[in-house]
């Protein structure tokens, strides 16, 4: 097993902001996600959002592999990556229960088997499967208890999701406002039995610019969504611009100014959710 001494190395982050690429966030977060959930027309999103803000906390980024995944070993096999995203856990029994959803990338077919293989997997409690890349699972774990109950630690918040490579290997990115619960992670993580690698990649007090959230976004009408989807996939929000407005127009079949007009509503009920 590698294990790294800590050091103070830090990561830094471009903090360039621009209303293109908010847009074009904003963008890409309605195609890739359909709104299941409706609260007082707001679309409750299933999807893990940006917010750009600053947060003096202690930071700690690490790399991880270990035998007890369920997940690695499949995503080695079919070559697959995900980013992981934590929604909560709870204790029942003998058991620690996890909830996360993950986004998965690779080819068509081979995420396909890697939904068969969840699904049919003894630990795995429930499994939901929507725009084909996104599956949300509830896991129960036992024979680790101790390890799971550490990095699903109440004190411990989660700025960016995890990453899990085609190699089987983790990258995790956790904040917290005291550095102990870090130092009891790290503790932990190093000394498990079903540990097979780990390193520390940053462990620094820091300010962090990029924190995931749980985002509300407000709904669209069919007509906005249209508009503001078509905008994004012909390339209307690349730089240089791939297309424009009356091509775009004549992709909805409707005149410009129609276009125009469902395409800059759509924005407007987006971007303050963005900017503010």
């Amino acid at each position: 097993m590698t294990i790294s001494k800590l050091t103070p190395a830090r990561c830094e982050r471009s903090e360039q902001v621009n209303l293109e690429s908010s847009k074009s966030e904003a963008i890409h977060l309605l195609k890739e996600v359909r709104g299941n959930f409706c609260i007082k027309g707001l679309q409750l999103v299933k999807f893990i959002y940006t917010e750009h803000i600053r947060i003096s906390m202690w930071y700690l980024k690490f790399k991880i592999k270990h035998s007890d995944c369920i997940y690695a070993p499949k995503l080695e096999q079919f070559k697959l990556s995900v980013f992981f995203y934590p929604l909560g856990n709870y204790k029942k029994g003998k058991f620690v229960f996890t909830s996360a959803v993950q986004k998965v990338s690779g080819k068509e077919a081979s995420i396909k088997k890697y939904y068969n293989y969840l699904k049919k997997h003894k630990d795995i409690v429930k499994i939901e499967q929507y725009k084909s890349n996104f599956i949300s699972t509830l896991v129960k774990h036992k024979e680790v208890k101790t390890t799971y109950e550490s990095i699903y630690n109440s004190a411990l918040i989660y700025p960016t999701p995890a990453f899990l490579d085609k190699e089987g290997f983790e990258i995790w990115e956790i904040a917290c406002w005291d550095r102990k619960p870090l130092e009891d992670l790290i503790k932990i993580m190093s000394k498990s039995k079903t540990t097979i690698y780990f390193k520390i990649l940053s462990f620094v007090k820091r300010k962090l610019h990029d924190v995931y959230l749980l985002k509300l976004l407000p709904r669209l009408s069919p007509k906005q969504k249209q508009a503001i989807e078509l905008a994004y996939k012909n390339g209307y929000y690349d730089y240089p611009k791939k297309t424009d407005l009356d091509k775009l127009a004549k992709l909805m079949k409707v005149g410009k100014s129609t276009y125009q007009e469902h395409l800059k509503k759509a924005e407007g009920k987006l971007l303050p959710h963005i900017i503010e």
